[in-house]
């Protein structure tokens, strides 16, 4: 276990990020964005493109889909390990540089969702996709079918919410690196 998930008495597979043949397996979908097959995931992943915060070269990760919204392209995920993902650090330090969904590719415009919002948007994820609320309490200790408050808060401190939508005019064309 680390940091606050000890203090508050839970346990989980996934507490910490996955390393070995679990962190193998779950990079594997890269691969298949890597041939342009990345529409065979459909609007349940997405590839993220983004510098890296130390290095500054572009890395590409995928992640699961919280929510896509078909009619904005708008598109919800979550980074796990209270954003310790590399994804996730390196689009705080610069904004990422472009998302892959399903046929779509764009240049996106991004905003760090608040906990409420972040919650929320894992209270209706975990609704539409049941398997995913029954495997929560093993993975990550977080059983969303307990005392509300205490989800709600386990929740807002686990996982840390973004969205990307498309940004308005901005054709995606070869990036430099950051400054």
């Amino acid at each position: 276990m680390t940091g606050s998930a000890s203090a508050r008495g839970r346990s989980g597979l996934a507490l910490g990020k996955p390393s070995g043949f679990v962190g193998w397996l779950l990079r594997q979908p890269v691969r298949l964005y890597e041939h342009d097959l990345g529409w065979l995931l459909g609007h349940r992943f997405m590839e993220i493109a983004h510098y890296g915060r130390k290095s500054g070269r572009i890395h590409r990760s995928v992640v699961e889909v919280v929510r896509f919204d078909a009619a904005t392209k708008e598109v919800i995920v979550v980074s796990a390990w209270r954003g310790h993902t590399d994804w996730y650090r390196n689009i705080q330090s610069h904004p990422a540089l472009e998302i892959r969904i399903g046929p779509l590719r764009f240049a996106p415009q991004q905003r760090f969702l608040t906990p409420d919002e972040t919650v929320h948007e894992m209270q209706s994820y975990v609704h539409e996709h049941r398997l995913a609320g029954r495997l929560m309490p093993w993975l990550f200790g977080i059983d969303m079918r307990g005392p509300q408050d205490e989800w709600r808060a386990n929740v807002a401190d686990f996982f840390k919410g973004v969205s990307f939508r498309p940004a308005v005019a901005q054709p995606i064309a070869a990036a430099s690196p950051p400054s």
